[in-house]
C-alpha cells in the first residue's frame, strides 16, 4: 500500500445517494449490509435483529430497506454471488463487493467462502484489496468456514482468513468448537466463535424457509457469523462513536479463550457479552468526568438503573471502579493506572 493509500484510503464511487451518508454513526442508524443464501430476506433480518434488540434491553428497532428516524439500523440485501449455485468468478465477487459499498454500510456480512492454500495465496487477490478498500468504513464480518473430509493440512477459508475481515468461528451450546469448525491457531483465525444454533433464538426468523425435499442446514459458521452480526449492531449502537476496528477490538474484550491443546487459544462471544462489554464502557466514559452515583450515570448514560448497577457491579469485581461509602449518597470512581 502506497503513503496516498494509507492517509487517504480510496472509497468506492456511491452511484445511488445514501440518505444520511455524511452523519456520524449516533445521528443515523447503522446500515448493515446482509447477503448470502441462508438469509430470507432483509425484512427478515431487521424483525429478527429487532426481537434480539428487545431480549438485551437495546431500545429501538431494525427496519429494512430506507432509514426510518430513530431507527436502530437498517438492513440492505445486496444479492449474494453465491445464491442457488456452489461458486462465482472473480469477477462477479468484485461486483458484488462494489454493490455492498455503495450502500455506504457500516457492517457487512460477507457470507460466502473459497478455498486457499496458506500462506502464498491469500495476500495477492483483488479480492482483499477490494474488502481492505472497504474495511476503512465498515466492519466485514466473515463466515470462517467449515471443515470435511476433503480439507487438507493448510487449507483455509477466504475472505474469512484475511486480516481485514473479522471472522467467525461456529462452537456448540457447551463453548466448544465444533467438529467441523476450522481452526488456524498460527493466524489466530477465526478471530472469534459464536454459536451456530439459530433454532429457538431471536435470529431464527432470519433464515430462509427450505424445500421440504432439500437438506436443512442446521450449524456451521455461516449461522455463527449471523450471531456476530447481531452482537454487533447491539454493541455498536451503544457505542457509535467507535470505529471498525474499535468494533471489532471491544468483540475481542468481551470474549473468552476456549481452552486448547494449543499456544493460542480460540475466543468465544455472546451477544450478552458483547452487549455487556458496550455498557461497561459506556459507564468507565462517564466516570472520566469524576466520581457519580449510580442515579446521576443512569441520567447521564441513559441506561436503565439495572443495567448501569450490572455494569458498576462487573467493574468492581474487576477492579476497575471503586465504591465510594463515605457520605450520604454512594458513589463510585475509576481506579488511577
Amino acid at each position: 500500500m502506497n503513503i496516498v493509500e494509507q492517509i487517504a484510503p480510496h472509497r468506492p464511487s456511491v452511484h445511488t445517494p445514501v440518505p444520511g451518508i455524511d452523519l456520524p454513526r449516533g445521528e443515523r442508524p447503522l446500515r448493515v449490509a446482509v447477503v448470502g443464501p441462508h438469509i430470507a430476506s432483509a425484512d427478515a433480518l431487521a424483525h429478527a435483529v429487532t426481537r434480539l434488540a428487545a431480549e438485551y434491553g437495546v431500545g429501538g428497532r431494525a427496519v429494512a430497506g430506507e432509514e426510518e428516524r430513530g431507527s436502530l439500523a437498517v438492513l440492505v440485501e445486496v444479492p449474494s454471488p453465491f445464491r442457488d449455485r456452489p461458486g462465482a468468478t472473480e469477477r462477479e465477487i468484485l461486483d458484488f463487493i462494489q454493490k455492498a459499498a455503495e450502500h455506504a454500510p457500516d457492517i457487512v456480512l460477507l457470507d460466502y467462502g473459497w478455498t486457499v492454500h496458506l500462506p502464498r495465496q491469500m495476500y495477492v487477490t483483488s479480492e482483499r484489496q477490494a474488502l481492505r478498500r472497504l474495511s476503512y468504513r465498515a466492519l466485514l464480518i466473515a463466515a470462517g468456514g467449515n471443515t470435511d473430509i476433503n480439507t487438507r493440512k493448510g487449507d483455509a477459508t477466504a475472505p474469512a482468513i484475511y486480516p481485514e475481515v473479522l471472522a467467525v468461528g461456529p462452537i456448540d451450546a457447551d463453548g466448544r468448537l465444533q467438529s467441523y469448525a476450522e481452526w488456524t491457531p498460527e493466524l489466530s483465525k477465526p478471530d472469534i466463535f459464536m454459536q451456530d444454533e439459530l433454532i429457538g433464538t431471536a435470529l431464527e426468523g432470519a433464515l430462509a424457509k427450505y424445500r421440504p425435499q432439500s437438506v436443512q442446514l442446521i450449524g456451521g459458521s455461516s449461522f455463527a457469523a449471523l450471531h456476530a452480526v447481531g452482537a454487533a449492531i447491539l454493541a455498536w449502537s451503544t457505542l457509535p462513536d467507535l470505529s471498525p476496528d474499535e468494533l471489532r477490538d471491544l468483540l475481542r474484550r468481551a470474549s473468552r479463550p476456549i481452552e486448547m491443546r494449543s499456544t493460542r487459544q480460540p475466543l468465544a462471544l455472546t451477544v450478552q457479552a458483547a452487549v455487556a462489554e458496550a455498557r461497561r464502557e459506556v459507564v468507565k466514559r462517564d466516570l472520566k468526568e469524576g466520581p457519580s452515583s449510580l442515579q446521576t450515570l443512569s441520567a447521564i448514560s441513559g441506561l436503565d438503573l439495572r443495567l448501569v448497577n450490572q455494569s458498576l457491579n462487573a467493574l468492581v469485581a474487576g477492579g476497575e471502579v471503586r465504591r465510594l461509602t463515605r457520605g450520604r449518597l454512594e458513589r463510585y470512581e475509576l481506579r488511577q493506572g
